[in-house]
């Protein structure tokens, strides 16, 4: 058998008062075939089809093995016997449930070297890939073999049994490319990141006192208020200010980080306002950073009375801002606000097109960028031979698809391209599999 071995199969069939045989009697009332047989077996099947015997494929037999095995009474089993093999050989059988694979795989025992140090654990690991790594369109099969996709199932699982069985995998590190701000780098910081991350398994992470697993787990808006209270205590400057971007961050620790000079202008900027923090950080010598906060939209006719230009400037560019408000910002101060007012995808269109006839090469890349802009601006902007407005063209989903199709003509703008979702789902939707 596949993954059974002789004495697993009979422990299983005598359950049911039956047992297997490798000859053809009279006895027999089931024939189990392998996909790959040799001659004499070839003539054993022959002789059942005549008997009018019903055959099934040892992938069907494992599939009923699978559904109707005790699940704890074969974990108790492999605990008690610490049999490797056959806890391998229950890992590579697919029709087991995931929740009984998971834990299961938590008995492996990876002998102290890597997930892909040796064949052996190779071949766990891509169990555990193959069986959890989901995509949504066309994918090359060796892409199964790169550690990207363990980097992608633990960042995307949502599943907290599987993120609690990651951590008992060896703490595997994975090459980050360089990128403005860190990136989970290794298993125990992407389970830290994960927001499905159980509370037990983000205790776990904390009491490895690791200040790189910290900053991960200050951004995880999963993490309790005693938790980010103890992050709080021992973390550096640089975990304190994940701590003033937590969407769930607790209300004394935002008083205590609005009194730190270090953070108070990221948590004005990122933390989530209400009534009575929007009083609170007016107290702030860095009160203004508030204006670009996207969480300030109840407070925007407030901020826009206090009439200081530092606070009209994050204003023009907040994308939350109505566009009533912006109307107002323009009207105060058409020039100065310019710049940040042509980035605002809620700016009014009169207004956008106002800016576009002044052709001023200063504002015409955020015009163009703009998914407000109508159509007709945007194609008499590809006229003109400036890369940076054809870069700006390239990202805007608003773009017609005939001009962005031109504009791939020029290989400096693919990279901006692939970040154009109305350029990809094009694609997509040619190869058939949007």
């Amino acid at each position: 058998m596949h993954h059974l071995t002789q004495a697993e199969i009979d422990a299983f069939l005598s359950q049911y008062d039956m047992s297997a045989t490798n000859t053809l009697d009279d006895s027999v009332g089931i024939l189990i075939e392998s996909s790959m047989i040799h001659p004499n077996e070839e003539e054993i099947s022959y002789e059942a089809y005549k008997k009018k015997i019903p055959s099934f494929t040892l992938s069907q037999f494992e599939a009923f093995y699978a559904q109707n095995i005790s699940p704890q009474s074969l974990l108790m089993a492999l605990k008690l016997s610490n049999d490797q093999d056959r806890i391998i050989r229950t890992l590579k059988n697919e029709a087991i449930d995931d929740e009984l694979y998971l834990k299961v795989l938590k008995l492996y025992d990876w002998g102290n070297e890597g997930i892909y140090d040796n064949d052996q654990n190779r071949d766990v690991t891509l169990t555990f890939i193959k069986r959890f790594f989901k995509v949504d369109h066309f994918l090359d099969p060796a892409t199964i073999y790169s550690p990207i996709t363990l980097t992608t199932i633990l960042s995307q699982s949502n599943d907290p049994l599987l993120l609690e069985t990651a951590l008992s995998l060896p703490n595997y590190t994975f090459k980050v490319s360089r990128q403005a701000h860190k990136r989970p780098n290794n298993i125990r910081q992407l389970v830290a990141h994960n927001p499905h991350t159980p509370r037990q398994s983000l205790e776990r992470l904390f009491n490895y006192n690791d200040p790189q697993i910290d900053y991960f787990l200050a951004q995880n808006p999963a993490i309790e208020t005693s938790l980010q209270e103890r992050l709080f205590v021992r973390s550096s400057d640089e975990t304190r200010q994940m701590l003033a971007q937590n969407p769930s961050l607790s209300d004394p620790l935002f008083e205590k980080l609005l009194n730190d000079p270090t953070t108070a202008p990221i948590l004005l900027a990122f933390a989530k306002m209400d009534k009575n923090r929007f009083a609170l950080a007016q107290k702030s010598e860095t009160f203004f950073q508030i204006a670009q906060n996207e969480t300030i939209a109840p407070f925007e006719n407030t901020l826009l009375e206090i009439c200081d230009p530092r606070i009209d400037q994050l204003l023009a560019s907040n994308p939350v801002i109505t566009a009533q408000t912006l109307q107002k910002l323009y009207e105060k101060n058409p020039d100065t606000l310019a710049e940040a007012l042509c980035q605002n995808p809620h700016l009014p269109t009169s207004i956008l097109t106002h800016y576009a006839t002044l052709n001023d090469p200063q504002l015409l890349p955020h015009i163009a960028q703009n998914p407000s802009t109508p159509s007709e601006i945007l194609e008499r902007l590809f006229q003109t031979d400036d890369f940076e407005i054809h870069r700006a063209l390239a990202l805007n989903p608003s773009t017609p698809i005939k001009i962005l199709q031109q504009l791939q003509l020029d290989n400096r703008l693919m990279t901006y391209l692939s970040k154009n979702r109305t350029f990809t789902d094009k694609i997509l939707n040619n190869l058939g599999i949007g």
